[in-house]
C-alpha cells in the first residue's frame, strides 16, 4: 500500500532490492514507534531478509497511518514527491 500511494506497483515497478529496502523502512519506522511508546503488534523482520508475504501482526486500525506514514519515507528514498492528501493523511493518523 505504501508504494501504491507513491504511484509504485511493487509487483511491476519494482525491483526485488528495492521492496527490501521498502521493508527495511518498515523494520526501523516500526521500531522507532515502538520506542516512542507506540505499538502497534508490528512483527518486525527476524533476518535480513524481508519476506512481504508474511503478516505484519499491526492491528486493523492503524493500517492507514502506517502504510502513509512508510509512503513519506519512501517516496523520499525515491525521489518521488507526495501529494498534499498524503501528507496530511500521514500527519494526522499519526497523531490519532
Amino acid at each position: 500500500m505504501a508504494f501504491s500511494k507513491i504511484g509504485l506497483d511493487y509487483t511491476f515497478d519494482l525491483q526485488p532490492e528495492e521492496i527490501q529496502s521498502g521493508g527495511k523502512n518498515l523494520d526501523a519506522m516500526m521500531a522507532q514507534w515502538d520506542d516512542e511508546g507506540i505499538r502497534l503488534g508490528y512483527c518486525s523482520s527476524a533476518t535480513d531478509v524481508v519476506d512481504v508475504t508474511v503478516d505484519s501482526g499491526i492491528q486493523d486500525t492503524a493500517n492507514l497511518a502506517v502504510f502513509s506514514n512508510l509512503a513519506m519515507q519512501l517516496a523520499s528514498d525515491l525521489g518521488r514527491q507526495v501529494s498534499q492528501t498524503l501528507a496530511a493523511t500521514a500527519e494526522r493518523t499519526y497523531k490519532q
